[in-house]
């Protein structure tokens, strides 16, 4: 019976999700900064991109896929940095979405497959999950955008804040904290809100049944 198959030999930097994780746990750390230079913001996400990409490359296809979205939605974003557009901002935002979405299908598919749990598909599963509380964030700012009342909070919500505070409303929204200076207006970010949370709670529930599957497959053996 053997639940964890050992990667000793390998140095982590083969592993290919240990970066994406990387990232995102670094764009957690210092997400509170973003709103002191826009440019910030780009660099931490080029480097979630950047590793989103490696982490996919065992598939050229995937690769390139995950390059072109990525690479559309930084450069529109820059635009819009350089020329403010709410029409622009709403397809950059769109871009992200489809970008986290792809690479949260696509590592979510290499962590439940395959009859052995490695330590790369433990990193990917960590990733799926702040994957969907990233794709939640970008969701919550598209509505916010579409109407500015679906939110509200102790504070106004502004151009400069807006990533922080959806980015840690996410967060607060898949893990149940519920800690946030801004609660969910509209009939259509509610039930994003409680979509969420459905999904973080059934990801978890769903990779627990998938690690004890695994290893009654492994100890019949």
């Amino acid at each position: 019976m053997k639940l964890y198959e050992s990667t000793k030999r390998l140095p982590l930097w083969k592993d290919r999700c240990f970066f994406l994780m990387l990232s995102m746990i670094m764009g957690l750390l210092f997400y509170h900064y973003v709103w002191v230079d826009p440019t910030l913001t780009l660099t931490i996400f080029f480097f979630m991109m950047a590793s989103g990409i490696y982490a996919v490359s065992s598939s050229r296809r995937h690769a390139v896929i995950a390059t072109i979205i990525g690479a559309l939605a930084v450069t529109l974003t820059l635009i819009v940095f350089a020329r403010p557009s709410l029409y622009l901002a709403l397809v950059a935002i769109l871009f992200f979405i489809v970008y986290f979405g792809y690479m949260l299908v696509i590592v979510l598919v290499y962590v439940v497959q395959g009859q052995k749990v490695t330590r790369d598909k433990i990193f990917g599963a960590i990733s799926v999950y702040f994957l969907i509380a990233f794709l939640w964030a970008f969701f919550y700012r598209l509505v916010f955008m579409l109407d500015p009342l679906s939110f509200t909070g102790s504070k106004p919500i502004t151009a400069e804040t807006l990533h922080v505070e959806f980015l840690y409303y996410s967060f607060g929204t898949i893990v149940t904290l519920g800690f946030s200076d801004i609660q969910a207006s509209s009939d259509l970010a509610r039930s994003l809100s409680i979509l969420e949370t459905i999904t973080g709670t059934f990801y978890i529930a769903v990779l627990i049944s998938r690690l004890v599957s695994i290893y009654r497959s492994d100890d019949e053996v």
